[in-house]
């Protein structure tokens, strides 16, 4: 859909198509992640941990999950509890941490991605995949915007 198509639609109607399929994707995925007494926000960051090249900074993790640096450090201390991650002092500036993932993070994420994953292909079974796919490129694309 070109940005002139977009104007074929009410702008009432685009955020209401939205926030349902928003509503109900994240529902899907609580239900999942619930089974393992995570959040959305928890598994978010852990997700961004497992894909970062090296341990990440406390704001990158915030940037990344799209939450504020004081909720960042409550979700951090939250994950380091369960022992699913680790902060150290970064190594050229001993004012900034940075979370890495414990072994026993990355087990957990091996484990729960399995159970997230069918859930999410269960969800979207009845779509054709190309549509899927199409979808998830959508997403890619407006989540790179800058506001």
């Amino acid at each position: 859909m070109s940005s002139k198509n977009i104007k074929q639609h009410n702008s009432y109607d685009i955020s209401l198509l939205q926030s349902k399929a928003y509503r109900m994707v994240k529902t899907k995925i609580n239900e999942a992640l619930e089974k393992s007494d995570i959040s959305a926000t928890d598994w978010a960051i852990l997700g961004a941990l497992e894909s970062a090249d090296e341990p990440l900074l406390f704001g990158e993790l915030a940037e990344s999950a799209g939450v504020t640096a004081p909720r960042i450090t409550i979700v951090v201390n939250n994950l380091k509890n369960k022992g699913w991650v680790s902060i150290k002092m970064d190594s050229s500036d001993s004012r900034r941490k940075r979370v890495a993932l414990s072994k026993k993070g990355k087990n957990f994420i091996k484990s729960t991605e399995k159970k997230v994953q069918s859930v999410i292909q269960d969800f979207f079974s009845d779509i054709p995949a190309k549509q899927t796919e199409y979808y998830f490129k959508v997403l890619e694309k407006i989540s790179e915007k800058h506001i």
